[in-house]
Order: structure tokens, then sequence, then C-alpha cells
């Protein structure tokens, strides 16, 4: 990643939730090779020390752009204290207004703010924060800071050609997942006012890139490899939710119950390679373990029934949750297993699940394991096995 912005000569980037999801000083560690800056404004590590800049003033075209970068303000909705190594990231408005009077001070012709965030935050993000409603939204970001000209936002997959924002700033948000570039381009008019327009380009017609595709050939080849490398060859259908409870357990023994946003889809017969099991699990979350009294599991129930069909909603094993589930230990508690972005609160959705993570009751545990890891050694384990064993999963 780091070797393609390199060749792209990207003068900044900023990082994303998705950047953290192994940990943050694996992040750090591998933007040491990157030949640009890293803004992050609102970021801070366990020292309270910056981690990286917050903004730069860079000079283009005889224009003096001041950029300035955000993180996504809500990192620990989505990653677990071992993956944050006690980082935090701040809201945008005080990380901005510590910073504003530098950036003034250096007399920018435009200000750029690079945000990981959409135009809306939803709310379920900002229910347990103490934080007035008109500071959750790009909207008052625009209406506190008028002196920023364009604001670049991202991480809702919402896509936004150009709006303007009150008083007078410009917004604008590429498509996700690369699918399209955001292309702006600013001209000063005569009586010195900055003229901002912009468009989406679709690339998906366009012709490949000749250096880049020999810097990803390496690359290529490793995904190639990947779907050669066999770990299993099932003889029967497999319901993936009683596949994935089957790993769970057995590489975290004592776990009574696994709880996991897995509809219970089926695979068909047939090879199953890491690819596969990349396809099915697509995000590099790993296994937490919680233990929840009754009255906890209840709640959980009832939250979960708020979710009533939604991907999101999670399952045991499979099946949706119920009271007649709850078979607790000598403690009077039940030990669940649940992916590192529920037991985050899995961006507002999981509330119950957050809390109780903070609970010392709850004895919650980071194995470390991630998801992808334990399927690909059970499968591996059980490769030589038969029919009936994958029919009884």
């Amino acid at each position: 990643m780091m070797d393609f912005l390199n060749q792209m000569q990207w003068d900044a980037v900023i990082p994303g939730n998705h950047d953290f999801d192994v940990s943050t000083e694996s992040y750090r560690c591998l933007t040491r090779s990157y030949a640009g800056t890293v803004l992050a404004a609102n970021l801070k590590d366990s020292r309270g020390q910056a981690v990286w800049p917050g903004w730069k003033l860079f000079r283009k075209n005889g224009m003096r752009i001041a950029v300035i970068g955000c993180t996504a303000p809500y990192l620990d909705q989505w990653l677990t204290p071992a993956q944050l190594n006690g980082w935090q990231a701040s809201l945008l408005i005080p990380a901005l207004d510590s910073l504003m009077g530098d950036v003034m001070a250096s007399r920018p012709d435009l200000i750029i703010l690079a945000v990981h965030l959409g135009k809306f935050t939803p709310s379920r993000l900002h229910e347990s924060l103490d934080v007035g409603k008109n500071e959750r939204s790009l909207y008052s970001i625009a209406s506190r800071f008028p002196q920023i000209d364009l604001i670049l936002g991202a991480h809702s997959h919402i896509e936004e050609a150009g709006c303007r924002f009150y008083p007078s700033v410009w917004f604008v948000q590429a498509p996700a997942h690369a699918e399209g570039l955001a292309c702006v381009s600013v001209s000063r008019m005569p009586d010195g006012e900055m003229q901002i327009r912009s468009e989406l380009k679709d690339i998906s017609k366009e012709p490949e890139d000749p250096e880049t595709e020999t810097l990803f050939a390496s690359w290529k080849e490793n995904g190639v490899n990947s779907d050669r490398l066999e770990l299993a060859r099932l003889e029967e259908r497999v319901r993936l939710a009683r596949l994935l409870t089957a790993a769970v357990f057995e590489a975290v023994p004592d776990t009574a119950q696994v709880l996991f946003p897995q509809p219970d889809r089926v695979y068909g017969r047939g090879s199953v390679t890491e690819r596969t099991v990349f396809e099915w699990f697509p995000y590099d979350n790993t296994i937490c373990i919680l233990e929840l009294s009754r009255e906890e599991f209840e709640r959980l129930i009832q939250e979960q029934k708020a979710l009533n069909k939604s991907s999101y909603q999670l399952f045991a094993g499979g099946e949706p949750l119920s009271f007649e589930m709850f078979r607790p230990g000598k403690n009077g508690r039940m030990k669940f297993a649940v992916s590192s972005y529920a037991a985050a609160g899995g961006g507002g959705r999981y509330p119950v699940l957050r809390e109780c993570r903070q609970n010392p009751a709850c004895g919650f545990q980071e194995t470390g394991i991630s998801v992808r890891e334990a399927l690909c050694r059970f499968l591996k384990k059980h490769s030589s096995c038969g029919p009936d064993f994958w029919k009884s999963l």
C-alpha cells in the first residue's frame, strides 16, 4: 500500500478506522516507508502525544494550500483496547480549535480539511457521548470554521460530486473502494476569491496502468496462490454459522457460545481456499471473550430484537438469540465469544456488549486469534474428514 502511494506521489494521506484493524502501532510502523505526510490532528498515543502532525502547508502552482487531516473520531466504537494500544481519537471541533490559529498564521490561499467522516454521522454513535447535537456533523464544522474552503469526506461510502455547506464550504466525497476519483479544480479569480469545481470520475473502464501493474505483480501472484492453496475439500454442504462456531470452540475450548452477525448461509460442496475464507469473513476481526450474567444476556437479546433482520444482528450458531440458550457456569455467568468489532460496540450498534466489555465482572479477554485464522486452522486440521463430519456441524 505504501509503495503504491509513493509511486503515485501522493502528498498526504489520512488514516481511516480500517487502517488500524491489526493495530495502531502496526500501521504507524507501516507508514515509516511512506514518502509523503500522514495527517491526523485528532489522534494521540498512549502518552498523550500527537502521533502525526495535524496539518501541513503545501505550495502548489503558486498557491499556499493548508491541508488538515483528521481520522474517524469514534475509533473506540470499532476497535478494541488491544487494537488501539492506548491511542485516542478526539472529536473534531476541539482538534480543529487547537490548530486553526497556526493554520491561519501561515497565510494560506486555500484550506482543505480531509477527514475520515461522512456528511451525516449516525445518531447511534452519539447516544452515550456527552456532546451537543450541533457538534456531531460536518455541517457544524463548516459553520464553526468558515475559513475552511474545501472538505474531503470519507468513511460513509456515500459519494458526493460537490455541494455547499453553510456558509461557504465546498464538500466532496469520492466513491468507496477506489471505484472512482473525486477531481477538484481550484482557480483564483481576479478579485482574489477562490472558485472550486468538482466532479466524480468512474475509473472502471480505464486501462490498467503499466507501472502499477509492475508494482503489484508479486502481490497479484500471492493472490493467485491463495486461490490455489486448498485448505479442505467439502464433500457436504456446510452451514457457515455452524462452521464458524466449531472453529471458535476449537480455538477457545472453554467457550460456551459464539455470537456473530452471520445468518445461516450455506456453502456448497467443493474446494475451500484462503480466498474462500476471506470472502466469507473479509474483515480483520479477532476473537474476544465475555462472561455475561442472565440480566446482561436478556438486555443483549432485547438489543438484537431492535436490530430485527439487520445484517448486523447477532446469531448463535445461526440461530436468533433466546433466553433458553443461557446456561450459566458455577459463577452464574455464561462465556461468550464475539468479534473484536462487536466487543467495541460495532459502530454504536451493540451498546450492551460495549458496556459489558468495560465491566470487570464480565472478564473481557482479547485472544489475539483472528476469525479467519481460527477458520483456516480448523479447515486444515479436519481436511481429511469425510462427509459425516461436515454433515454433523
